[in-house]
């Protein structure tokens, strides 16, 4: 724990103290500032918004589709698990045995006949960071098993290693899809049901990525999350799930998420200084209570909480959301170094290789119009030389018939 405090404060340290003639870098001091952030958005942020001067900009999400986990709703008929007939000699009937699986691994569980749903789901649950898979009572004898995050790279997977007879006894017992509407509701209609004794091979469901725009471009979504990276408008929006009004993730509409009303850092890289000249960059905060947001449905979780006495510590605090936490953080830093890097190597140097060029091409015209003056000033000097020559042979020559008149005089 002492060696994570003292990481924590040189993350700190070094966050504050990077500038530039003056300027701090990694604080927040170059990130956008924003107003009016929809209840509906989880998190958000700007990686680069060109504004007019003191101009601000609307982000509006318009969701066409909806995110969805992956999946299934199991049904025992009844309140508890009746799997019928009086037993085998090895007691093969009297047990149901399932094999639950999704992103994080599998797990086989077993239970006897009158196990109770609520102990069901309680089991299922216990190994829900092994498996990815949470589980929830729902109705009169049936649990929905759900993917714990949304998009297309969740799923969950059921195999029916022995139905105990629960086919005949329970006669709405089996495995139910989900509907594919935009509420994540489970469906229970007769026709999506799969026997207990026919899911001996694995069936899978998987979820479904959000389907949106933002201000009118075609967002690039994973699970809830939405970007768009345009010469204008670079933007990533997580929108909620489960709220009670308004569009979010999984619910149709259009909301506009926030509002940009100034900040980042801009770069003029053309001859005008107008919007379509400059670039602008947002630089985060990159301290230890600003990385590695991580939100657990209740509470929003920092780098920071690693610190002593802070809800994840590793002495006693929960060493699952720490991991996520500081995953989730390399993830935004190195994020951040790669923006950084291909700025300065992909828009600052191919300016500055540009104007480079424009120099030389400048550099060589300038010595053509040099070398054409030279010329021209040469062939007016020879021009001169070639009037006076001529000139003076003339003057000699006039010179020259009075003498010899006087000579044949003399």
């Amino acid at each position: 724990q002492l060696q994570i405090d003292s990481i924590l404060q040189t993350i700190d340290r070094v966050a504050g103290a990077t500038s530039f003639q003056g300027l701090k870098l990694l604080n927040g001091n170059l990130d956008y500032n924003t107003e009016s952030v929809n209840a509906n958005v989880q998190s958000f942020r700007v990686n680069g918004a060109k504004l007019n001067f003191e101009g601000t900009r609307d982000v509006d999400v318009v969701v066409t589709g909806s995110a969805q986990v992956g999946g299934f709703y199991l049904s025992f008929g009844a309140g508890n698990l009746n799997l019928g007939g009086a037993g085998s000699a090895d007691g093969a009937s009297s047990r149901f045995v399932i094999e639950i699986a999704g992103t994080e691994g599998s797990r086989e569980l077993s239970f006897a006949s009158g196990t109770s749903t609520a102990d069901v789901v309680a089991a299922i649950n216990s190994f829900s960071d092994v498996t990815g898979v949470k589980a929830a009572a729902s109705g009169t004898g049936g649990i929905t098993l759900k993917s714990s995050g949304f998009g297309s790279d969740e799923f969950v997977s059921v195999r029916v290693v022995d139905a105990g007879s629960i086919n005949t006894a329970q006669a709405t017992a089996g495995v139910y899809e989900f509907q594919s509407a935009n509420t994540g509701a489970a469906s229970t209609v007769g026709a999506d049901r799969t026997l207990f004794s026919a899911a001996s091979n694995k069936i899978t469901d998987v979820g479904q990525d959000l389907a949106a725009t933002i201000n009118g471009i075609s967002a690039t979504t994973k699970g809830t999350v939405a970007r768009i990276n345009t010469d204008f408008l670079d933007v990533e929006i997580d929108l909620k799930t489960g709220t009670s009004s308004g569009a979010e993730a999984q619910r149709l509409g259009a909301v506009t998420a926030f509002t940009i009303t100034g900040g980042g850092a801009d770069f003029l890289l053309a001859g005008r200084a107008d919007i379509a000249g400059k670039v602008s960059l947002g630089i985060s905060n990159v301290t230890s209570r600003a990385v590695g947001r991580y939100n657990d449905g209740s509470s929003n979780f920092f780098l920071s909480d690693l610190g002593a006495g802070r809800d994840l510590n590793v002495v006693d605090g929960d060493l699952s959301k720490a991991q996520t936490v500081v995953e989730n953080a390399i993830r935004e830093v190195g994020s951040l170094r790669g923006r950084l890097g291909a700025f300065q190597k992909n828009t600052i140097g191919a300016t500055i290789r540009s104007l480079g060029v424009a120099l030389e091409n400048t550099s060589a015209a300038e010595s053509v119009v040099r070398d054409a003056d030279f010329a021209s000033e040469t062939a007016d000097l020879t021009r001169s030389q070639i009037l006076s020559a001529s000139a003076q042979q003339i003057l000699t020559l006039a010179n020259s018939q009075p003498q010899a008149a006087l000579q044949l005089l003399g």
